[in-house]
């Protein structure tokens, strides 16, 4: 049986690490913004809506 986990190339590192940094920058910059009343209004996303805005900010560019 083969394992399920392979090896990650050195662009999934480096993409793994971006995403890592502009998370803690946004977490920063979120942190220096007043709280907005109308964010508390408003439903929590679900899974769904999550995943794809992930996917909409996250694809490779067909340059790479």
């Amino acid at each position: 049986m083969a394992p399920l986990s392979k090896e990650p190339n050195e662009a999934e590192i480096l993409l793994n690490r971006v995403n890592v940094a502009l998370a803690r920058s946004q977490r920063l910059i979120s942190s220096w913004l007043p709280q907005n009343v109308a964010d508390e209004d408003d439903p929590p996303n679900t899974q769904e809506k999550l995943v794809e805005a992930n996917n909409e900010l996250f694809q490779p560019d067909s340059e790479l």
